[in-house]
């Protein structure tokens, strides 16, 4: 999801805030629909943030693998974007770290619906997943992602889901794990208050744990769940990336040569 940030002329005095999945939905309607030549997006009021979404998958992939009965955790996708690409890489190399810091072997399962508006596929999805064996289900497939929740709520005892983008967790309380935030309002926040502050400046600014722009959930309903163990493992892991100590893959390649070397 991207995050633009248009503040205006002194004249008009005023901040256009944008929310939208990529700049392809920027180009292709929003701008034309307030008016903005979209060749002129490079100007120095226009700011425009995008996420690491690969850390908040990285954090609940790890909850997930040490949370795991079955050995088998999945993720059920809307398209595969790059910030929803970003998202399971992350997932998959939080699993990854586990294993290699518990010397385990979880799995994961990947699939995408091809939709981001399909609730019915969500579900469809995540039950087959679950005959598989699969648990726990991250789900970054927008409002499909709803299907993932009925599913766990259906499947009884045992199952979670894991949410995305926001705190998800009271949609089925005590059955969703953790979410992964996307810190979408503090992006607002933090181009707002620097327009106001007259320290804007125009640009790509990428977001991660270290600026507040990714997290995890308190886990309100289920931290009581969690090894005190693994809440610390994750503390240390957050740690880490915060301060540069551990850098996370968000492509195949880089996910393929990842290890926790420290």
């Amino acid at each position: 999801m991207s995050t633009i940030i248009l503040p205006q002329s002194s004249e008009k005095n005023g901040i256009i805030v944008i929310f939208c999945k990529n700049k392809r939905e920027f180009y292709s309607s929003i701008a034309k629909n307030i008016g903005i030549d979209t060749g002129e997006l490079s100007q120095p009021n226009i700011r425009t943030y995008s996420f690491k979404e690969q850390e908040g998958g990285f954090l609940v992939g790890f909850v997930a693998a040490a949370m795991t009965e079955t050995g088998i955790v999945s993720v059920v996708g809307g398209i595969p974007i790059a910030p929803v690409k970003r998202y399971e890489i992350g997932y998959r190399a939080g699993v990854k770290a586990y294993n290699q810091l518990h010397e385990d072997d979880i799995q994961v399962l990947v699939g995408y619906v091809q939709s981001f508006i399909d609730v019915q596929k969500g579900k469809t999805m995540t039950i087959a997943q679950q005959s598989q064996g699969a648990d726990i289900t991250l789900q970054i497939a927008g409002l499909s992602g709803l299907g993932v929740f009925e599913a766990v709520k259906s499947a009884g005892e045992g199952y979670y889901a894991i949410g995305a983008d926001m705190d998800q967790d009271y949609l089925v309380e005590g059955r969703v794990l953790c979410s992964a935030l996307k810190r979408v309002d503090n992006a607002a926040y933090f181009g707002i208050r620097d327009s106001f502050e007259d320290f804007f400046s125009g640009g790509l600014v990428t977001l991660g744990l270290e600026d507040d722009g990714i997290g995890i959930s308190p886990m309100t309903y289920t931290r009581d769940r969690i090894p005190e163990h693994i809440l610390l493992e994750l503390n240390g892991l957050i740690y880490s990336v915060k301060n540069g100590l551990l850098k996370l893959p968000e492509t195949e390649d880089e996910f393929e040569r990842f290890v926790i070397d420290f």
